[in-house]
C-alpha cells in the first residue's frame, strides 16, 4: 500500500514516520493539510493517516477534499480530543477510523492491515465488474435486495402506534439505494413508545448494513430496559462486541409513556432536537452531549438524557443533520447545526406534524433548487395530541 501521513508536530511525525517506512510500500509525509492535498493528488496513495487539529486545513477539511476527489480512499484521523462538534462533521465528510493519542502503533498496523485488505477486495470487484457483465448485473440486484430489505425494517406509516396520545409524522429518504440513516419507532409494552434516529458513518451499501444490524440488536435487547440511555449504552456494547467494521454511529433515542405523557430522551452525539411548547408558541434547540456509538467501551462511553412531560399542542423534532446541511447553489447551509431556527420558524400550534413536515420540505427543496440531496434525510415530528 501506499500511505500518506500528515502530521503538524514535527515530533510525532518523526516516530510514525520511523514506524510507517518499514511497513508500507511507499509513504509520502506532509506536515499540513494543503501539502498533504498536493502530495494525494500527485502520488495517488491507497490510505490517507491525518492529525485532527492543524493550521490552514484541518484533518475534517482535508478528508472532505480526499474524498472529494478520489471517495473510495481510506481515512484515518488521529486526535487527543474528544470534541462532538469534529465528529457529527467527520460523519458528514466521511471519516473511515478515528485513532486516540499518542498512537499505539500496533493497533494503527491492524487498521492499516484492514484497509489494505478492504483495499484490495474492492480492486478485485472492480477488475470483475469490467470484466463481466453479468456478474456487475448481479451485484446490482443484490444491492436492490439489500435496499428493499432495509425498507422493509423502517415503521410503517399507517401504523396505529400512539395515534391516540400523539401526531406522528417522518420522511425518510436515502441518498443513495441503501441508507446509512435509519428509524425505529415500536412499542415497547402496552404502554411505552421508543423512537431511534441513528446516523451511521458514511454512504451507501456497507453503512446501510451496519443499520441492519443495529435494528437486529435492539429487537434483541428492547425488553431489558425502558431508560433510553441505557438502550443507547446497551447497543453500543452489543455494537462494539460484534463488529470490528471501524464504522461508528450516532443516535437519539427517546421513550414516550401514553399514560403520564412523560418522554425521556437521550443523545449519543446526535443532532440537538426541538422542543416546541405549543402553550408558549415558542421552540427551543435542545443539545444533549455524548459520544458516537461504537468508540468507546460501555464504561467510557457518554451518553445524557432529559425527561419532559408533554402538553397538548407541544412539538418534538428529532432528525439527522441531511436536511440541517443542505447546501445551495451560492454554497449557503440551509440551516444551523445548533440553532436550526429555519425548522422552528414552520412550526405552528395549531399545524399538524404532516404540515410541518411538509412546510419544512418545501421550503428546503426550495433552498436547494433542483439539484438531488448529497446526504441521507431522516426526520420525525411529533405533536402532542
Amino acid at each position: 500500500m501506499k500511505v500518506l501521513y500528515v502530521e503538524d508536530e514535527q515530533h510525532t511525525r518523526g516516530i510514525c514516520e520511523r514506524f510507517l517506512t518499514k511497513e508500507v510500500k511507499e509513504l509520502y509525509i506532509a506536515s499540513n493539510g494543503e501539502e498533504a492535498l498536493r502530495l494525494f493528488k500527485k502520488n495517488s496513495p491507497n490510505i490517507v493517516i491525518t492529525d485532527l487539529n492543524m493550521p490552514s486545513m484541518d484533518g475534517i477539511e482535508l478528508t472532505a477534499e480526499v474524498k472529494k476527489y478520489r471517495p473510495e480512499t481510506p481515512v484515518i484521523v488521529t486526535t487527543a480530543f474528544n470534541d462532538e462538534h469534529y465528529f457529527l462533521r467527520s460523519i458528514d465528510v466521511g471519516v473511515d477510523k478515528y485513532l486516540k493519542k499518542p498512537i499505539n502503533m500496533k493497533l494503527l498496523l491492524s487498521e492499516l492491515s484492514k484497509f489494505a485488505e478492504s483495499i484490495q477486495v474492492h480492486e478485485k470487484v472492480q477488475a470483475l465488474v469490467a470484466s463481466n457483465e453479468e456478474k456487475y448485473q448481479i451485484m446490482l440486484e443484490e444491492i436492490e435486495m439489500a435496499a428493499y430489505f432495509q425498507q422493509s425494517l423502517l415503521p410503517c406509516k399507517k401504523s396505529s402506534l400512539g395515534k391516540s396520545f400523539l401526531d406522528l409524522e417522518f420522511i425518510f429518504k436515502p441518498c443513495s439505494p441503501v441508507s446509512g440513516d435509519f428509524l425505529i419507532i415500536d412499542n415497547i409494552d402496552e404502554e411505552q413508545l421508543v423512537f431511534i434516529i441513528i446516523d451511521v458513518m458514511g454512504h451507501g451499501v456497507a453503512s446501510g448494513l451496519i443499520t441492519i444490524e443495529i435494528k437486529t440488536l435492539y429487537e434483541q435487547l428492547k425488553r431489558t430496559t425502558l431508560r433510553p440511555s441505557e438502550i443507547l449504552k446497551a447497543l453500543n456494547k452489543e455494537f462494539m462486541r460484534l463488529s470490528e467494521s471501524g464504522f461508528f454511529f450516532t443516535a437519539t433515542c427517546a421513550v414516550f409513556n401514553c399514560e403520564t405523557s412523560n418522554i425521556t430522551i437521550a443523545s449519543a452525539g446526535g443532532v440537538p432536537f426541538i422542543y416546541f411548547g405549543g402553550d408558549r408558541g415558542k421552540g427551543d434547540t435542545i443539545h444533549l452531549p455524548g459520544d458516537p456509538m461504537g468508540l468507546y467501551s460501555d464504561k467510557d462511553v457518554l451518553v445524557t438524557e432529559e425527561s419532559y412531560t408533554l402538553k397538548q399542542g407541544d412539538f418534538l423534532v428529532f432528525q439527522t443533520d441531511g436536511l440541517i446541511e443542505t447546501f445551495n447553489e451560492r454554497d449557503e447551509q440551509y440551516d444551523s447545526l445548533l440553532e436550526q431556527k429555519n425548522f422552528i420558524g414552520h412550526i405552528e400550534p395549531h399545524k399538524t406534524s404532516a404540515m410541518v413536515l411538509k412546510d419544512i420540505s418545501d421550503d428546503v427543496q426550495k433552498h436547494k433548487g433542483d439539484d438531488d440531496f448529497e446526504d441521507d434525510v431522516t426526520i420525525l415530528v411529533i405533536k402532542k395530541k
